[in-house]
Formats: structure tokens, C-alpha cells, sequence
């Protein structure tokens, strides 16, 4: 008969206001805001720079501090997108197929790099990304998954 294990809840964290998983049974983080607007990463996000990869350790796996200042965030399949109080939309991790949306396919982006400015919404998918402007622009880019260069 298997043996099941059961881990009773844990409070891991205070003060938390919203918190994104990915989809992606391929991806293994979470991103958490606090209310002081500080965003944490849980987990494993594999894509992220040796040296926040090493601190994680240190933490024993503990929530690990990313940026400040921040609104909202969107966990895709190894890639976030976050957007800051200002409405200016970042993008750090993996961006083979350019969905970190800076316009090139890159191994890794590991520094949160802007890539929209004016963002009132974001979403990720498993490996593209999606930015809604306040003008009402909406912008789509990475793993083109039947989208034409041209759609006019």
C-alpha cells in the first residue's frame, strides 16, 4: 500500500496582498507582494541570475526578495512579467522564445528589464506574454503560436 505524507500548513509569510503561480506544471515558483509593495519569489524559478540562485540556498528556500515598488506581478512558465506602482511593466527570465517581450530570443534575462511603459494589465502564458497600455493598446509577444507578423 503506498505511504502518503501529509505536511500540515505552514505561515510562511505576513502581510501578503496577492500572490501568482504559473500554469505550467513545468515551473516550479510563486511571486508574492507584500503590502509594502515588495515582491518575493517562492520556489525554484530556474531562469533566474547564479547569484539569486545562491542567496535562495542561503534562505533555506525562504521567500527571496526581488524588487520594491511594485503593483502586480505574473508568473509564467519560467519568466515573470511585474508591473511597478508607476504602470511601467518588467520582464526577468527565460526568454528563448522571446517572452520576456524585448523583442529578441535571448537564453536568459536576469536583471528585471522594462519593456512597456503606461500598463494598466498584464498576463503570461506558458511562453508569451501579453501588455494592456491605458490607451487601450494591446501588445503580444514571444512564442507565436499561429499569430502573423502582419494581422491587419
Amino acid at each position: 500500500k503506498p505511504q502518503h505524507h501529509f505536511c500540515p500548513p505552514l505561515l510562511l509569510m505576513t502581510g501578503v496582498i496577492d500572490i501568482s503561480f504559473p500554469a505550467s506544471e513545468n515551473s516550479e515558483y510563486g511571486l508574492v507582494i507584500a503590502e509594502n509593495g515588495d515582491l518575493y519569489c517562492l520556489g525554484n524559478l530556474t531562469y533566474q541570475s547564479q547569484r539569486t540562485i545562491k542567496l535562495s540556498k542561503e534562505q533555506k528556500n525562504m521567500p527571496l526578495k526581488l524588487m520594491n515598488n511594485i503593483f502586480s506581478a505574473y508568473a509564467g512558465n519560467d519568466f515573470a512579467l511585474v508591473k511597478d506602482m508607476r504602470g511601467r511593466l518588467f520582464a526577468l527570465g527565460r526568454n528563448d522564445l522571446g517572452q520576456c517581450g524585448t523583442g529578441k530570443s535571448t537564453g536568459v534575462i536576469k536583471k528585471p528589464t522594462l519593456i512597456m511603459s503606461h500598463t494598466k494589465q498584464a498576463a503570461s502564458g506558458h511562453f508569451h506574454g501579453l501588455g494592456l497600455q491605458v490607451n487601450g493598446d494591446l501588445w503580444i509577444w514571444g512564442g507565436d503560436y499561429g499569430i502573423q507578423e502582419d494581422i491587419s
